[in-house]
């Protein structure tokens, strides 16, 4: 029997076919939402892909992304690899020096760029080799006429080719700055990520469904979001993708308003929206049930009890190259009765 090439392309040309009617939810940075459909989603990057191609990307450049989680990078984070370039998403947080370092060691060719993060990138881009900026208009419309906009980008382009692309090319590249190890850099395949995303949606691990509304919180910076947009596009998951507003009280809003099943973001953060949810416990009405994956450190038992109390379960990943290598789940001692425990 002939074997599939696990690709982000087979992945994409599924989720358009099984699941064209899903919905992704996007949050602008003016406090605009957008909503449309996995099937455009698909048109759009597709469309991308076509349009490096046309811009001169060859296999295995490097296409750099300078943005919060929203529709366009999450087009991007499968437009790139569909068309034979390695997605290269950066930390905006970084020093200028450090960004300036690691996109020239990364050789990155071209480079979008949130157009609210452009003066990030404008104080860095006499020191970097960057061809090609494509501007995304995240505030909403607005023009930034010394570069390229995304979305004309988008409405010019024709069909991608994908027809020589192998799983075993390399799709994602990720840096870390470690102070005594300098720059490090991990490239994953097209089969490592398709792999991995179906890895974490079994039921013992985040059991991602079709069911499912997700909200990944983590930037895609890092570790890409922890595979979490790449497991809902291959699931036919609700999307919602918060943009750059991660403040505890926003993060909530949109749990509550969104009916989030599944959800992911360092401990910082969900240590500051517990203090939240626990100051204004009627304010927000989270879904029973919630998983939440916890990363940056180890739970405190503390938090997976206070968690608990809202019917949230919380889920811990262990990661070693990949974003997740496996999950535990804290059970609570409290929360087996002894008639469940004496009918075992």
């Amino acid at each position: 029997m002939a074997s599939s090439q696990l690709t982000l392309v087979s992945v994409l040309e599924r989720a358009a076919t099984v699941y064209p009617r899903a919905e992704i939810v996007s949050q602008r940075s003016d406090g605009t939402t957008l909503r449309y459909r996995y099937a455009d989603f698909y048109r759009r990057a597709r469309a991308l892909a076509a349009a490096l191609q046309e811009c001169g990307l060859h296999h295995c450049d490097r296409v750099a992304t300078l943005m919060s989680n929203h529709h366009i990078h999450l087009e991007a984070s499968f437009g790139v690899p569909v068309a034979g370039g390695i997605l290269h998403a950066l930390n905006p947080h970084l020093p200028a020096d450090a960004l300036a370092q690691i996109i020239n060691h990364a050789q990155d060719r071209f480079l979008i760029v949130d157009d609210v993060l452009l003066p990030a990138f404008e104080r860095i881009k006499g020191r970097v080799n960057v061809e090609r900026v494509i501007v995304a208009p995240f505030k909403g419309g607005s023009s930034c006429h010394r570069y390229e906009e995304y979305e004309d980008l988008l409405h010019d382009s024709g069909e991608p080719n994908v027809a020589d692309l192998d799983e075993m090319e390399p799709a994602v590249v990720r840096y870390t700055l470690g102070a005594a190890t300098g720059l490090e850099a991990d490239v994953y395949t097209h089969r490592t990520i398709t792999l991995h995303a179906y890895s974490i949606s079994r039921p013992d691990d985040c059991s991602i469904g079709r069911s499912d509304t997700i909200l990944p919180a983590v930037p895609m910076f890092h570790e890409d979001g922890w595979g979490l947009p790449y497991a809902a596009v291959m699931r036919g998951s609700r999307l919602i993708l918060p943009g750059p507003h991660l403040q505890p009280e926003r993060m909530l809003d949109l749990l509550s308003a969104h009916r989030v099943t599944l959800t992911g973001a360092a401990l910082t953060l969900w240590l500051d929206v517990l203090d939240a949810l626990e100051r204004e416990p009627h304010r927000w009405a989270l879904t029973p049930g919630t998983r939440i994956v916890v990363g940056g450190a180890t739970a405190p038992a503390s938090m997976v009890q206070r968690f608990d109390a809202h019917l949230v379960r919380v889920i811990q990943p262990r990661a070693m190259t990949l974003p997740i290598a496996t999950n535990s789940i804290p059970e609570l001692e409290e929360n087996i009765s002894s008639s469940s425990v004496n009918a075992i």
